[in-house]
């Protein structure tokens, strides 16, 4: 008898638990948009938890916002680094990269300038290196450094790609994992179910403001 009662007990907490878990589930349902409910059944989308990802991105966001620091290198100027960005765009667009490479990219490059003083003469090399940085991190696809060198018709030495590579990750302690300008775009291209066409659009727009300004926050997205 005194088993029965055990065994009856640990269904009572299972069926109970079971209950829990989907009265859960339902509040988690109904607290989602409803455009974020026809992705349910997939997981990659994490529909339930997007608007607490969200949340989390817009106080994160503050941390990598990169502030403009005139006196560290004052050949920079916003003329010089326009051009430098649409370097970028343009070997992203030869290489058939994702777009998280891009902003990357452009992150690490605008977090070292700040940082460090730079000779005019070595951008091409520190750009360089800063995408191949970012591929590293955002692509699935390898890239071969001296073939990546070779397609972008730079003539930039393979050894001070791997030194400049090794000094620019100390100094940002290898933190790659940032919350982009980029991430909030994609959150606006699925809430308004965009077409490719708008997307392209947006993401141009994006990269103009990002050419003439350090700071493009989600507020500005």
């Amino acid at each position: 008898e005194i088993t029965k009662k055990i065994k009856n007990e640990v269904r009572e907490d299972k069926s109970n638990n079971k209950k829990n878990k989907i009265h859960n589930s339902l509040l988690a349902r109904e607290s989602m948009l409803s455009l974020d409910q026809k992705f349910l059944k997939n997981p990659t989308q994490v529909s339930i938890y997007c608007k607490e990802i969200f949340k989390f991105y817009i106080k994160e966001e503050e941390h990598y916002l990169v502030a403009l620091n005139e006196n560290v290198n004052k050949e920079l100027k916003a003329e010089l680094r326009f051009h430098i960005i649409d370097d970028f765009v343009r070997w992203h667009y030869i290489f058939n990269m994702r777009q998280e490479t891009l902003f990357l990219a452009i992150y690490i490059f605008d977090k070292y300038t700040n940082m460090i003083s730079i000779k005019r003469s070595d951008l091409n090399t520190l750009c360089i290196t800063c995408l191949f940085i970012a591929c590293k991190f955002e692509e699935v696809k390898i890239y071969r450094l001296d073939i990546f060198i070779q397609n972008l018709r730079n003539k930039v030495n393979k050894e001070d790609v791997l030194e400049l590579e090794g000094k620019i990750l100390s100094l940002i302690d290898f933190k790659l994992t940032i919350v982009s300008p980029y991430d909030f775009l994609k959150r606006l291209f699925h809430i308004n179910d965009s077409s490719q066409q708008f997307c392209k659009l947006i993401r141009s727009s994006c990269l103009l403001y990002s050419a003439c300004s350090y700071n493009l926050s989600c507020s500005s997205s």
